[in-house]
């Protein structure tokens, strides 16, 4: 559609519509040309390409009925009408979500950055702290005595594109404590790209002290939770690097839109014991890594992670997405 055919629209509604799909389509990294046409192949190296790429009539200050004005009260903000649309090759955290979400991440371990450790990152090293990126300086340190990860980047697998990563022993365990966001909230998203190296018992990734938020490996099965509640995802444990993503929602009504279990961008059927709670428990005040909470024996992770992300509010899809991208990209996954 031409700037003549949008003028010759015969509403200020339609001409309206008109001009905010062209510049959706450039947005999204299409290309339009002189007549209006949206192309078919996207392109987001596109000097027009926005992150914000997807427009939400709704959200505009001002709209029209036929050649009537509407107006929208509430709507200058920042980024209206845009919203945040799929983003194939995010390089950082703060590119997959909205303004309004990254104010919500309060966890981002990142191995591949090594100025996170300390000590500075030396091969087969244990550390004494896996520094938060994120703006709440949620730091992860050790449990105590020698239950201390170590660095690895000599033994570096093919599909982490030579990023180190932190090794776990079975008995190593970081916590970050106090850790007060994670009482009684009704959404959480966790991500963690880890690996097992090997199939026997129970290994925890993630815990909190109330047993919420848990991410764990039975045999060959994996098994997510909230406060006592297991969901099964049989047959998903392996020893690949995968993307592990834990999308809590307590508004939902069943248990499958409660607490979703995603593995390598692929949603994966959970069977539940128990009822999901509508939200964390007020007694939250411990995350551990690499070991159940209460570090019971013979539930740690004999195996490596590399990055944990975690928001207290449920992404939306097209955020966890976006995140499980960086993830697959930066990773190799």
């Amino acid at each position: 559609m031409s700037a003549n055919g949008i003028s010759s629209l015969s509403t200020k509604q339609a001409r309206q519509v008109g001009k905010l799909d062209i510049a959706q389509g450039k947005r999204q990294g299409y290309v339009v040309d002189v007549a209006g046409n949206i192309g078919v192949i996207k392109d987001q190296n596109k000097p027009y390409f926005r992150k914000l790429n997807t427009y939400d009539i709704l959200r505009l200050p001002t709209q029209y009925t036929g050649n009537n004005i509407t107006n929208n009260p509430g709507q200058l903000l920042q980024g209206r009408p845009w919203l945040l649309g799929t983003i194939e090759t995010p390089v950082t955290i703060e590119e997959t979500v909205t303004q309004e979400t990254l104010v919500s991440l309060q966890i981002w371990y990142d191995s591949g950055d090594t100025s996170s450790f300390v000590p500075s990152a030396t091969d087969e090293n244990q550390i004494t702290q896996w520094t938060d990126k994120s703006n709440f300086a949620h730091n992860a340190n050790p449990a105590g005595g020698s239950a201390k990860p170590s660095y690895e980047n000599t033994i570096l697998q093919p599909v982490n594109n030579g990023y180190g990563y932190l090794e776990f022993d079975g008995n190593d365990q970081l916590t970050v404590n106090p850790f007060t966001t994670l009482q009684n909230q009704s959404g959480f998203t966790v991500f963690v790209v880890a690996k097992f190296l090997n199939n026997t018992g129970i290994q925890y990734i993630t815990e909190t002290n109330e047993n919420d938020l848990r991410i764990n490996s039975n045999a060959t099965n994996m098994e997510i939770g909230m406060k006592g509640v297991v969901g099964t995802v049989a047959n998903e444990a392996d020893t690949n690097w995968n993307i592990h993503s834990l999308i809590f929602d307590g508004t939902q009504a069943t248990n499958a839109d409660k607490l979703k279990y995603r593995k390598n961008s692929v949603d994966k059927n959970v069977t539940f014991t128990g009822t999901v709670p509508t939200s964390t428990s007020t007694l939250n005040t411990h995350f551990a890594i690499g070991e159940d909470y209460a570090m019971t024996p013979n539930t740690g992770l004999v195996g490596y992670v590399g990055e944990v992300v975690l928001f207290s509010k449920t992404l939306s899809a097209t955020e966890y997405q976006n995140v499980e991208n960086y993830f697959s990209n930066k990773w190799g996954i």
